[in-house]
């Protein structure tokens, strides 16, 4: 069995908004959950369950990202967005193929999600930190 290291990202170095900060940790614990537990899944149905689960917290997590970005003027905002659209496909496109015999394998999806938030969160994220901190005042 392939062994997929947890996340393990300092979140008070990526602080941006009480809700963002508070939906950041959530999804961390959710994420490292399926680590945990992604070996432990026999059943295509129960992983399409906790993905949607973790892509329906996540949709609202990029919309409230997305509304932070907004009334900040974010310059690098098309990018972000591109990138969470990117995610919601890559998403969608498992769970579509789930039920084909060709079938993605448990361990790639959650190497994937895993590899997405920890890029995610140390990329882009961390750049809006540099936003809030030269902008304090919005």
């Amino acid at each position: 069995m392939e062994v997929i290291e947890k996340l393990t990202i300092d979140l008070t170095k990526i602080t941006i908004s009480p809700t963002i900060d508070r939906q950041h940790s959530e999804l961390l614990i959710m994420v490292n959950n399926l680590i945990d537990q992604y070996h432990l899944i026999n059943h295509r149905g129960k992983m399409a369950e906790i993905l949607n689960r973790l892509t329906d917290y996540g949709q609202a997590h990029f919309k409230e990202e997305e509304k932070f970005m907004k009334e900040h003027n974010y310059p690098l905002i098309k990018e972000h967005v591109k990138s969470h659209q990117e995610y919601t496909f890559k998403i969608a496109f498992y769970n579509y193929k789930f039920f084909d015999t060709d079938a993605p394998q448990f361990s790639a999806i959650v190497y994937f999600i895993r590899n997405w938030w920890n890029i995610h969160l140390l990329k882009w994220d961390s750049h809006l930190v540099g936003l809030v901190k030269e902008n304090p005042t919005k």
